[in-house]
This record gives structure tokens, sequence and C-alpha cells, in this order.
């Protein structure tokens, strides 16, 4: 029995070693090309030359949010006569409209070019934005968007559009600055992926182009945009565009002036939500591209490269480490039961132990040091793996129930 144990208890090692290898590579090119590709520099440019944008912002019952994000978009300092914006709802049931409305009638005629566009059912996020898009002016050179609970920085939309006078970009986006009314377990959780998110999406911009952008605040080069281009059945609508933009031939850039500033999750369900939501968005994208001829293209190894290595990890990795979770609980069993065990086995029943005992205790709220790593990679791991059982049985996240906790927070912010 013991031989047999100890086979199992290599093998789960393996697995542990083959899902960590990607991530440290990954985060081995990242720190190389932040050292030697050369920084992003946005363009300086007059007023004048900026780019017509037609920014969209989608709503589904936002009472608590929308006035404070309508109060956001009137402080952008965008030219007037270059700024359209389109309103669109998703048949909202509560009084997101009758807000939207009020505040219209506050405004001075010229102050915005101001769209509304009334959706007679709700069909997701994705559908919305593809409407909106299609529904924009014809002038229009860069089409934009931004969400209800994500505030602007002082700037943001200036500096979207001084990037669209460089020819090379196709998409940017912004990065989050994320605040939490009570600090917690999953607030830390979440501040501490979404930083080495950003960091990741910079290097990515830097060598070449980031697959991933937020809808937080992004844009896209309307040249670029057709009805072909967003698959509506899916989310990560943002992801859509930044590779769609990418194999257009240009640029996609995150860029780290141009921010937005949103609540984190105040319960665990709620951020298990948001994580899962945005795992299987991320994940049908990259089944689909990894697998084309992407790097064949000219100038386009690179982003083929990273586009594989983020497929292997935010596909197959979790499996793997599912596997060797099932093998670890098989493996303690079968020593409580035969009572075998060598230094070998009880070597891997002390990493078992690092590993789940520091996720599970991070979930329980105990703050023990030096488990931070660990429960955020294994929270990431077990949303991954989620999105796809839920994909496997034909559940798809295109349609999700709201963050209310999200939309609240901001009510308690002042």
């Amino acid at each position: 029995m013991g031989i047999v144990i100890a086979y199992m208890a290599a093998i789960q090692l393996g697995l542990g070693a083959l899902s960590a290898t990607p991530f440290l590579y990954h985060r081995y090119k990242i720190g190389k090309w932040l050292m030697s590709a050369p920084p992003l520099s946005i363009p300086n440019v007059n007023e004048s030359l900026l780019p017509q944008m037609s920014l969209v912002l989608p709503l589904w019952n936002e009472e608590l949010v929308v006035e404070r994000k309508l109060a956001d978009i009137a402080k952008q300092e965008y030219p007037n006569d270059k700024l359209q914006l389109i309103i669109i709802d998703s048949a909202s049931t509560d009084s997101t409209l009758s807000l939207v409305e009020e505040w219209l009638k506050t405004i001075p005629k010229q102050y915005l070019d101001v769209k509304v566009i009334k959706m007679p059912s709700r069909q997701g996020k994705t559908a919305a934005i593809q409407k909106a898009f299609l529904s924009a002016d014809i002038g229009s050179e860069v089409f934009a968007m931004t969400d209800a609970d994500a505030m602007l920085n002082e700037g943001a939309l200036l500096r979207m559009g001084a990037w669209f006078t460089n020819d090379e970009i196709g998409a940017v986006g912004g990065i989050p600055q994320r605040f939490s009314v009570n600090e917690t377990r999953y607030s830390e959780n979440e501040s501490r992926y979404r930083d080495l998110f950003s960091m990741q999406r910079l290097a990515e911009s830097m060598i070449d182009s980031t697959p991933f952008l937020e809808g937080s605040i992004m844009g896209i080069k309307s040249s670029i945009f057709n009805e072909e281009t967003l698959n509506v059945y899916a989310n990560a609508d943002d992801a859509q565009l930044a590779i769609a933009a990418r194999i257009a031939g240009y640029r996609s850039i995150i860029d780290k002036g141009m921010s937005f500033i949103e609540p984190i999750p105040p319960t665990r369900q709620e951020y298990m939500q948001q994580k899962v939501r945005r795992a299987q968005g991320l994940q049908r994208l990259l089944f689909k591209w990894r697998k084309k001829a992407v790097g064949k293209k000219a100038g386009l190894k690179q982003y083929s490269s990273i586009l594989k290595w983020l497929g292997f990890m935010h596909i197959e990795v979790p499996w793997m480490v599912t596997v060797g979770s099932l093998l670890a609980i098989l493996k303690w069993a079968l020593v409580i039961i035969s009572q075998s065990t060598n230094p070998f086995i009880l070597a891997t029943m002390v990493l078992d132990v690092i590993v789940y005992g520091g996720w599970l205790t991070r979930i329980a709220g105990l703050k023990i040091p030096g488990t931070e790593l660990i429960a955020t990679f294994m929270d990431s791991m077990y949303a991954l793996l989620k999105s796809q059982l839920l994909l496997l049985r034909g559940k798809s996240l295109h349609l999700w129930p709201q963050g209310k906790g999200v939309r609240e927070a901001w009510a308690k912010e002042k």
C-alpha cells in the first residue's frame, strides 16, 4: 500500500509542478519585458486633432449608481463637439431610465450629444455594446465604453483620444483602482490579483499587445468593428475587441495613466460570481484564438505566444490542479486507513497542509501570514474550473446576476 500511496503522491507533486510552471515562466517573461521593452509613450496632441468619439454606457437596473456615473462622465473634459454619449438600457425594471431622463433635462443642449437606446428585452452586455456601436454616429473614429459602476479618473477620455492619434494603436484600456468599504479577506485577494493582472497586461502591451482589456473604460478604432466582431452570446466583450484589434494589425494596449475606480465585491459569494463570469468569457475567447494560426500572420508571432500561454493557464491548468487535489484527498484517506507512510509521503502531506490549509483558512477568515498568494491562486483555479464546468453543462454566463454589493458600496462612498 505504501508504494501505491507514494506513486500517487509523486503524480500529485508532478501535477503541482506542471501547474506552477506556466505561471512562473510567464512571470519571468513579464519581468524581462518590463525591463527591456520600449516604454509606452502617449502622443502629445492638440485638442483640435483628437478623434471623434462615441462613448457607450450600458445600463441594466443601475438606479443605485446611474446618477453618480452620469455626473462622472459630465466631468470629463473631452471636446464637446467631438464626443457622443450613447446610453443603452437593457430593459431595466427599476428607476434607471427615469433617472436618466431627469438628468437629460438638466444638461445644456450644447453640452453633450446624447443618444438613448431602449432595448425591448435584456440580451446581455455584449449584445448591448454591439447594438450601441452599430448605432453610433457615422463620423465616429473611436468607439469607447464604460461601466456604470466604474468612475473615471480625471482626463481619462482625453488620454484615450490622444492614443488614437497614433496610427499603430487599435485598442486602449485603463487600469483599475479598487476600494473596499469594509476591508475583508476577499478584498485583499482581489486587490492582489488585480495588481498582478495589471502588471502582466502592461508588460504584454509593451512587448506587443495584451489580449485582455477591461470594459470599465476602453476604446477601439471604429474601422475595426463590424457586425461579426462580437459574439453576443459570450461575455468578455472587452477582450473580444482587444483581440480583434490585434488581428486587424493594430496594437492593443493598456495605459497606466488612464485609470478607473470601482468597488471590490464585499462578500465572497459576489466576489466568486464575478471571478467565474470573467473566467468563462476569457476561456471561451482563448479557446477560440489560441488554436488559430495567429502566429503565421506577419508580426504576430509574439502575440500568438502570449495567447497560447494564457490559454494553457486558463484552460488546462485548472484541471491539473483539480486532479492533483483529488489525488491529495485519496492519498490522505489511504494513509489514514492503512497507516502506511514514509518521509516522501509525509513531505507531500506537509505541502498539502500549507496549500489547502492556507486556502481554506483564508476562506474561513483567518489571516495567516504567508497564505495570501496561495489563496489568490486557489481562488482563481476554483473560478476557472467552475466556469468550464458550467460551459460543459451548456450554461453561458453572458446574462449574470448583478452585483448589488458593489452598487451599494458606491452609496456608502463619499
